[in-house]
């Protein structure tokens, strides 16, 4: 948590109790001073896990313990349902993780969370989007495998899935449509 973050907070308990706020965080941090604050004011949340597994969040989030994000996922579902607030969970969609992207939707669905997709740039060796043509080939096939059990078992994140699988297969076309042009 930002140390400035607080300040803020401290003013709008002061100034404006009632303005909702939207925190966007990887969860890694609960403690007496942000309970305080969230008994004060309502909170939006956003929580960044980029992935659906303990190993996968692991390797990519340095430090974080995969068990006390999901426990402080808990306490924020449990605060938004009773405030009547918003909770989504957001992927950062890596090379490191994409493989895990269609069971984090299905995570998703079963907090009953909208996904929200970051796109990575940098660094750039975790972008999906620089990848040559044929190591995207490689993951849009992966995700190929994956379109009919989540066809089927995709709820409210039936549609998040698809737009990204979609978003992909596009610029594996538009690679095709170039080497063609080249060629």
């Amino acid at each position: 948590m930002i140390t400035e973050y607080y300040r803020i907070w401290e003013m709008m308990v002061e100034v404006a109790p009632s303005v909702r706020c939207h925190i966007t965080t990887n969860g890694t941090q609960y403690n007496t001073r942000v309970e305080k604050f969230m008994e004060k004011l309502d909170f939006d949340f956003a929580v960044s896990l980029d992935g659906a597994t303990k190993e996968t969040v692991e390797k990519i989030r340095v430090n974080a313990d995969f068990d006390e994000q999901m426990k402080i996922l808990k306490l924020l579902r449990d605060y938004t349902r009773a405030r009547k607030t918003g909770l989504s969970l957001t992927f950062c969609f890596m090379r490191q993780n994409w493989h895990e992207f269609g069971e984090f939707c299905l995570l998703a669905d079963s907090w009953d969370c909208l996904v929200g997709i970051n796109t990575v740039v940098n660094p750039p060796e975790f972008a999906v989007n620089n990848l040559r043509a044929e190591e995207l080939r490689e993951i849009v096939r992966g995700m190929e495998r994956q379109t009919a059990h989540l066809d089927t078992h995709l709820k409210l994140n039936h549609q998040v899935w698809f737009a990204e699988f979609d978003r992909l297969q596009r610029k594996c076309a538009a690679f095709d449509r170039a080497s063609c042009a080249a060629g």
